[in-house]
């Protein structure tokens, strides 16, 4: 666009009531790079698994699922279902012509589970003014990377990495050149990687890597948990846009990292979040020295509530001058005590 806006899509407004500890907050993230930081607790993961709940509902229809995955109902009330009986959210999507709003209220019902009583979108083109009228929607009703996986689950990386040796065996003989560059970004992290040797059996496939250094290989059943995010975020955040959500979302990318490897993994979310909104909670100073000041939301935890603030980088320029946003915010600067 001319104005510069980013034509990519991208979430424009988020609000929810009533889940978990997001008890009534509104978040309107940067079409780019949006870092989450705050307190053990502040909410920052919840806003995520908000995410993984609309995950499990829209794509295959199997909230009951999600619930039962995540202790029940009464877990995801703010405070329980005796003092939030009902969860309300709204998403609007801004794309190049015009925004799309979805709306969902879910009701405790028994036993302990989630119902909905309300559910409807529009799309509202640039040119009106006015919002377009709802359109109401009928009642709604683990994978593992150290498993075998179907060699054809590759058309996109799924939310627990499961399909990453499918991923990386279809990049390997149909996109070679990308193949190599992961595998170079992850030597970089991880200095005894050479590279993967995935092979294909009756359809299946299974994650193993060959050391530099030994003549021999590793499944991963023998390799760590954070090698293993290691692989499946250095895949992620090098895919082609085909094979890309339009937003992703990052859960303390940073687990079980090398502090080099966190600078790495940031300089790729700030490469990515070009072309894609990132939004990512995190615990890491290190990973949030990576990112402006006007990319970072600050997650605090008033009263049993979430709230979600931006810090105004005027009132720290001075102290910017001298430190980084890590830096202020181990300072408690920011808020969001790490």
């Amino acid at each position: 666009m001319a104005d510069g806006t980013p034509q990519h899509p991208h979430i424009e407004r988020l609000r929810i009531r009533g889940f978990r500890s997001l008890a009534d907050v509104t978040f309107s993230p940067n079409p780019g790079a949006n870092v989450l930081i705050g307190a053990n607790g502040s909410g920052k993961s919840n806003l995520v698994h908000f995410f993984n709940m609309l995950s499990w509902m829209l794509r295959s229809r199997r909230l009951g699922e999600f619930i039962g995955r995540e202790g029940g109902a009464d877990d995801q009330l703010h405070g329980g279902n005796h003092t939030t009986p009902r969860l309300d959210a709204e998403v609007r999507i801004r794309t190049s012509g015009g925004r799309n709003d979805y709306r969902f209220s879910l009701a405790y019902a028994h036993p302990d589970r989630l119902m909905f009583v309300d559910e409807a979108f529009r799309y509202t083109r640039d040119e009106f003014d006015s919002d377009a009228p709802w359109n109401p929607l009928g009642e709604g009703s683990a994978s593992d990377l150290r498993k075998m996986w179907d060699a054809g689950d590759h058309a996109f990386m799924r939310a627990d990495g499961g399909n990453l040796a499918a991923i990386l065996h279809w990049l390997e003989h149909e996109d070679r050149r990308r193949y190599d560059a992961i595998c170079r970004d992850i030597r970089r992290m991880l200095p005894g990687f050479d590279r993967f040797e995935i092979n294909e059996k009756d359809g299946k496939v299974a994650l193993r890597w060959r050391s530099k250094d030994l003549d021999k290989t590793f499944g991963a059943h023998l390799t760590s948990d954070g090698s293993l995010r290691l692989f499946a975020l250095t895949t992620l955040l090098n895919l082609p846009g085909e094979m890309l959500p339009s937003v992703l979302l990052l859960d303390e990318p940073e687990q079980g990292l090398h502090h080099k490897a966190i600078a790495l993994v940031g300089d790729m979310i700030q490469a990515l979040s070009q072309s894609r909104q990132i939004i990512v909670a995190t615990q890491s100073p290190l990973l949030v020295d990576e990112f402006a000041l006007d990319q970072v939301s600050v997650l605090e935890l008033r009263d049993g509530r979430t709230e979600i603030e931006r810090r105004n980088g005027q009132d720290l320029t001075a102290w910017l001058e001298d430190y980084t946003v890590g830096e202020l915010w181990q300072k408690n600067l920011l808020g969001g005590r790490p």
